[in-house]
C-alpha cells in the first residue's frame, strides 16, 4: 500500500523550507547591509525588485527549457517556485552589493536601471560559472565553483517535479483502469 499522504507531505515541505530559508538569507543580508532602515529601502526601491524579477525570469527560463511538455505546470509547482525564489534572492543580493559598493565595484555605472540589469543577469552568470570540471574514473564530470551549488539545487528541484508529475500520472492511470469494467 502506497502512503500517498506521506509522499505529498514530503513533496510540499522540502520546497517550502527552501523558500523560507532563501528569503530569510536574503533578509539577513539586507539587514547586515542596511541595519534598521532596510524596510523602507527594500520596499521602495523599484530597481531592486527589477533585479529580483530578472533573476526569477532567468530561473523560469531554465525550468521551462527542461519541461517542454508542461512548462508552466513545472515552473509554478512548489519546487519550481522554490528555484525561482532562490534565483530572485541571489539577484537581489547582487543588486544590494552593487548598490552598497557602487563606487568600488563598478564606478563608471551611475544609472540604477543599468545596475539592476547587471545584478539580475550578472548574478546568474556568476552563479553558473565553473572554475574547472573534475572528471572521475567512471567518466562523470563535476563542476567546481558556484555552478555546483546551483546545479545541485536544480537537480533536486528536477527530482521533486518529476516525482510530482509521476504521482499525477499514476493517479490518472489508476482512475482510467478502475473505469474498465470488462478487461
Amino acid at each position: 500500500m502506497v502512503n500517498w499522504r506521506g509522499r505529498l507531505r514530503a513533496y510540499f515541505t522540502t520546497p517550502l523550507v527552501g523558500i523560507v530559508l532563501a528569503v530569510c538569507c536574503g533578509l539577513l543580508i539586507a539587514h547586515a547591509i542596511w541595519g534598521n532602515g532596510m524596510g523602507n529601502w527594500l520596499f521602495q526601491n523599484r530597481f531592486l525588485w527589477l533585479a529580483v524579477l530578472l533573476g526569477v525570469l532567468t530561473g523560469a527560463a531554465e525550468v521551462i527549457a527542461r519541461y517542454r511538455d508542461e512548462p508552466f505546470a513545472a515552473t509554478f509547482s512548489l519546487p519550481g517556485l522554490s528555484y525561482l525564489t532562490l534565483n530572485g534572492v541571489i539577484s537581489g543580493a547582487a543588486y544590494c552589493l552593487l548598490e552598497v559598493y557602487k563606487d568600488k565595484i563598478l564606478p563608471g555605472i551611475t544609472d540604477d536601471l543599468m545596475r539592476s540589469i547587471m545584478a539580475g543577469f550578472g548574478a546568474m552568470v556568476i552563479m553558473r560559472s565553473k572554475l574547472f570540471n573534475f572528471k572521475t574514473e567512471r567518466g562523470e564530470e563535476y563542476a567546481i565553483g558556484p555552478d555546483a551549488v546551483l546545479s545541485t539545487f536544480l537537480s533536486s528541484v528536477d527530482r521533486k517535479i518529476d516525482r510530482y508529475r509521476s504521482l499525477k500520472r499514476q493517479r490518472i492511470v489508476f482512475d482510467k483502469m478502475a473505469a474498465i469494467t470488462d478487461p
